[in-house]
């Protein structure tokens, strides 16, 4: 499985939690993106410290939780 990353056309697929988490710090720091893995769908803001966080909850998310096999 893979985890996509969504950003109004400019889109990453992420192929390990390694990946997920420099793409996310690299690419999208500062910026409010969807996650989507195994149908599961997440609006998250990126930190500039690479710091995810549930855009609804305000809480932080471990990526952990997203499925790579």
């Amino acid at each position: 499985m893979s985890v996509l990353i969504k950003n109004f056309g400019n889109d990453s697929i992420c192929q390990s939690i390694d990946e997920l988490r420099n793409v996310l710090t690299e690419k999208y720091a500062g910026l409010s993106v969807s996650l989507v893995n195994c149908g599961f769908f997440m609006l998250v803001d990126v930190l500039e410290n690479g710091t995810v966080i549930d855009s609804y909850k305000g809480t932080e998310i471990s990526l952990s939780n997203f499925k790579f096999d």
